[in-house]
């Protein structure tokens, strides 16, 4: 009779103890596998939820514009960021402008819904696009570009119901002055530009003038005060005792720039005029206390030069007469006549002068 094996029994058991392990260890991991799938779908499907394009949207009445983050070429992202803040800043002051938070706008680019519209790069369907999804009434949007230590903005403003361009400025910053000043007076020129204005102020110091101010008429001095559009204007001033002054005058935005204008110092009084009105005892002359230069006459007036040109003529003239005189032409010739001999006439001699 055979004895039993225990070292082939206690293998068989400890092989069949390792497929019972792995099969649960399999079991546990395909479990899990599906429990983990189960989880990360139900996270997608609650931050799907969470992130509705209504969550984005602007409600009606809370806003008048939306800023869209300016893009940049050349400059850092703290600069742009930093431009951007400050030109919403400027935005918000204008009167009537009422303009959507800037987080806002920065959470909605950074969502699924409005990733494709970060960088427009300046075309006008995705600006478009862009308002449309916010359901903004007006969008402003820009490109900075660096210039040396400055940098150039370009603005538009977009209606996006219209799908056009309402509105286009351009600002060059140079770094000399200052960055919230450059800023609000772009905002202004974009979004109201009848109150970009400012007060100009003539000071001039001959009464009875005539103002014109870019061709128009603005009475005789002195004038008060007027108020015009921020920039530069053509300034002209006529009276008929001096010459003309024309200049070109920067008014500044919401200040009063003032002006000095002197005509004394050209007054259109000559040498000739002041004999002129003695010889008919004209008074026309000149105001009390006012100081006149009398001009003498130009050279080419005096009397030797005009002497010395009516002398030169004359002699000219006369030298011409003589030289140009036409000359006498004599001629001589001689024939002897034969009979009944046929010659040749002898050849003429001719000679010229005397």
């Amino acid at each position: 009779m055979r004895k039993p094996n225990h070292r082939h029994s206690l293998r068989s058991s400890t092989s069949q103890g390792r497929v019972r392990f792995l099969g649960c260890l399999a079991v546990a991991l395909v479990f899990a596998t599906f429990y983990a799938s189960i989880a990360d779908a139900r996270r997608r499907r609650k931050k799907r939820s969470r992130d509705k394009i209504s969550k984005y949207v602007i409600p009606k009445g809370s806003a008048t514009h939306v800023l869209k983050p300016l893009e940049s070429i050349g400059l850092g992202s703290k600069r742009v960021r930093q431009i951007t803040n400050g030109l919403h800043k400027s935005l918000g002051k204008v009167p009537g402008v009422k303009v959507s938070p800037l987080k806002n706008i920065r959470r909605f680019l950074k969502s699924r819904h409005g990733a494709t519209y970060v960088a427009c790069e300046g075309e006008l369907p995705c600006v478009v696009k862009f308002g449309e999804l916010l359901k903004a009434p007006l969008v402003v949007a820009g490109d900075l570009s660096g210039l040396g230590k400055g940098f150039v903005l370009f603005l538009r403003l977009v209606d996006p119901k219209a799908g056009k361009v309402l509105r286009k400025v351009s600002v060059v910053y140079g770094g000399r002055q200052k960055l919230e000043v450059l800023l609000r007076e772009a905002a202004y020129r974009l979004l109201a530009p009848e109150k970009f204005r400012g007060t100009l102020k003539l000071l001039i110091d001959v009464p009875g003038a005539a103002v014109y101010l870019n061709g128009k008429p603005l009475g005789k001095s002195p004038v008060q005060a007027v108020g015009v559009q921020a920039g530069t204007h053509a300034l002209r001033i006529t009276h008929p005792q001096y010459h003309d002054y024309m200049r070109f005058v920067r008014v500044t935005f919401e200040k009063i720039t003032a002006m000095k204008v002197s005509l004394k110092q050209f007054p259109i009084i000559s040498e000739e005029m002041k004999h002129k009105g003695h010889k008919s005892g004209a008074s026309e002359a000149v105001q009390p206390g006012q100081q006149v230069l009398y001009r003498p006459l130009p050279w080419y007036k005096r009397w030797w030069f005009i002497t010395s040109v009516g002398v030169a003529v004359l002699a000219t003239t006369l030298t011409t007469v003589a030289l140009s005189r036409q000359r006498h032409l004599d001629r001589d010739a001689s024939v002897t006549l034969t009979l009944g001999v046929r010659s040749p006439p002898p050849l003429p001699v001719f000679r010229f002068g005397r």
